[in-house]
């Protein structure tokens, strides 16, 4: 069995810089809804598909055509219900 497929690859934590930009754009934008939304309780999920495009680690999301998902959960609490 080999590794077909696969290319091995070195990591440079400044290749990483495209992808925290985008999950700082994201983050950014989120935080921005729920401060106008004002839920009591909330949750959000960010899945990304990172690739590698001449060598720079990139989240897929800023390219398009990307595959992520976004998960957000808000909870408000009925106070006049006793």
């Amino acid at each position: 069995m080999g590794d077909a497929g696969f290319e091995a690859a070195t990591f440079n934590a400044q290749h990483f810089d495209g992808v925290i930009g985008a999950i700082e754009g994201i983050a950014s934008a989120v935080q921005l809804a729920l401060s106008k939304a004002c839920p009591q309780k909330a949750s959000v999920e960010l899945g990304l598909e990172l690739g590698v495009e001449a060598g720079q680690l990139t989240a897929l999301l800023v390219k398009g055509g990307a595959k992520a998902n976004l998960k957000i959960t808000l909870h408000w609490e009925d106070r006049t219900a006793k």
